[in-house]
């Protein structure tokens, strides 16, 4: 019984998370990408954020990145996937001008 319980709560989650993961950003339109950057489906893009919360994250792990997303191409525009709260789609421009690198 435990196991089907463990085994309905995983389908549950990764549903949620799912489910997330398409609910698009409600933001201003974001800026242009820089001119010759190129990116595919399935890229992924590191980064470093300038909050608190990153800063700890690079403390803790000695990297110069401290987030990162996978890009899809939605209608020709680069989305980012990203594990911030909630999990969420970004525009890929908006990220360039959010994050540092």
């Amino acid at each position: 019984m435990e196991r089907r319980f463990s085994i309905a709560a995983l389908a549950l989650a990764a549903g949620s998370l799912i489910a997330a993961a398409c609910t698009k950003t409600q933001a201003a339109p974001p800026a242009a990408l820089p001119p010759g950057l190129q990116v595919r489906e399935g890229d992924v893009v590191f980064h470093r954020s300038r909050s608190s919360q990153s800063r700890a994250v690079a403390l803790a792990t000695g990297s110069s990145y401290t987030h990162l997303g996978v890009v899809f191409l939605t209608d020709g525009q680069p989305l980012v996937l990203e594990a911030v709260q909630p999990v969420k789609l970004t525009p890929l421009p908006r990220l360039v001008t959010v994050f540092e690198n």
